[in-house]
């Protein structure tokens, strides 16, 4: 026992004392667990404790398996504080997903579901994404509790404002639980006296597989890189010491028959086989007790489970019920659009009818126009023609008349010239007038077709 230590001192036979012994050995395996193996096998070296050693390494075995060969050094028990935050901040995730999904759907100038896949890149697990639903839910698998970077690039690419709103809260809660882990993990290793290579977080015996997970991998995360961590339950640290406590009882009984040399064969025998009811009957009191908290803590997880399930059916139905809602505000302006696109098709049309008056009216004073030019044009020449008329006829008649034209008399026919002609030059600039007011006029018109065109 020395030598396996599992005594802290070597004692002679004749001076060892049983309950020295027992107390040491039961100290040495409260420290160390696995000093149950060397001690099993120490007991079945003899034939009276045989059975007992027997019994040892069989539920050993059952309880402790192979899964425990990391489990040593330090043992932390993670408060249940700081559990409930894992347990809510795993629910906050979940939530997470779902309002950017409901962001995201009612967003009406979301992009589309073959620009969402090119921005996220994932091709190959796109590939049967149909909607939004599925591709967030293929993001939502693909992230983890304090890694949803892949969310955030999306949003972030997509621009969705109200969207960035949740994934700065989000990451501002999840700095926050890793801030308190980090505070309190912090603080039970400098509490070691000497470099923990191997720590065991303990939790509470109701938490589900998922917080177990998220609990490690934020630990590991937060301890240093040597540090080898495992994360367990506290039902597994209960049954390590109902079976340390198991035990105890058999090997007292025992101490007086190791020390007495002289026993007889019947003797051994009859003891053994008592030891051996003893602990069969041990053994089914420690399974029924075992199966008794298993079915407990089922019933526990379950329960857990199913307010879980609750809660996010609830979720779901609140989103559903906002999805439906936003397809129902959808639908009330899809037809405030009909309507509105009626109205303007009429108007559209009333201001086809006008700008075609417009136009016909614009032709007729065109028209008009270039006639009323002509006719000046036409007025212009026999003016000029009769002037010059006129002046001939004057050097004729003063040639062949042999009288002279008083001044006043062609003063005052030189006046009626410039008369007409200013008669002539004011009805010319009223047509120029009249010309310009048509030419802004048609202007109009083609820019009034122009917007009809665009729209």
């Amino acid at each position: 026992m020395y030598e396996a230590k599992l005594i802290k001192e070597s004692y002679p036979i004749s001076n060892v004392k049983g309950e020295t012994l027992l107390d040491e050995i039961q100290e040495a395996v409260c420290i160390n667990y696995r000093k149950l193996k060397p001690f099993a096998e120490i007991l079945c070296t003899c034939s009276i404790t045989i059975m007992v050693g027997r019994a040892i390494k069989r539920d050993y075995r059952k309880v402790y398996g192979s899964d425990d060969e990391n489990i040593e050094g330090l043992k932390i028990y993670l408060p249940n504080s700081i559990t409930s935050k894992f347990k809510s901040m795993r629910l906050k995730f979940g939530q997470a997903f779902i309002n950017v999904r409901s962001i995201m759907m009612s967003n009406h100038q979301s992009q589309s579901i073959d620009d969402i896949k090119r921005v996220l890149g994932l091709q190959l697990q796109l590939a049967r994404c149909e909607d939004i639903r599925s591709i967030l839910q293929l993001i939502h698998d693909e992230s983890s509790l304090d890694d949803i970077s892949l969310l955030e690039h999306l949003v972030n690419k997509l621009n969705i404002d109200d969207a960035k709103i949740v994934i700065e809260d989000y990451k501002g809660a999840i700095e926050e639980l890793k801030m308190k882990l980090r505070q309190f993990l912090k603080g039970e290793l400098s509490k070691a006296l000497s470099l923990i290579q191997y720590v065991t977080i303990v939790v509470d015996k109701d938490t589900n597989e998922s917080v177990l997970k998220d609990v490690k991998k934020l630990s590991s995360a937060v301890l240093p890189h040597y540090v080898k961590l495992n994360v367990i339950r506290l039902w597994d640290i209960w049954k390590q010491k109902s079976f340390t406590d198991t035990y105890v009882d058999p090997t007292v009984q025992s101490k007086d028959t190791t020390v007495s040399p002289k026993v007889s064969a019947g003797t051994t025998e009859s003891v053994s086989h008592s030891y051996q009811e003893e602990e069969e009957n041990t053994d089914n009191e420690d399974e029924v007790m075992l199966l008794q908290e298993k079915v407990k803590r089922i019933q526990k997880q379950l329960e857990e489970e199913k307010e879980l399930h609750e809660k996010e059916k609830q979720l779901h139905k609140q989103a559903k019920r906002e999805y439906e809602e936003e397809i129902l505000q959808q639908k009330r302006e899809v037809i405030q659009n009909e309507e509105r696109i009626a109205t303007l098709t009429e108007l559209h049309e009333e201001v086809i009818g006008l700008l075609k008056l417009k136009g016909e009216q614009n032709e007729e004073l065109k028209s008009d126009n270039e006639l009323t030019h002509k006719q000046l044009e036409k007025e212009k020449e026999d003016l000029q023609r009769k002037i010059h008329d006129l002046q001939q006829e004057l050097e004729q008649v003063s040639v062949h008349c042999n009288y002279t034209i008083t001044q006043s008399e062609l003063q005052s026919e030189i006046q009626k010239i410039k008369n007409e002609n200013e008669i002539f030059q004011k009805q010319r600039k009223a047509l120029i007038l009249e010309n310009e007011r048509l030419m802004s006029l048609l202007k109009e018109y083609n820019g009034i077709l122009i917007i009809n065109n665009y729209y």
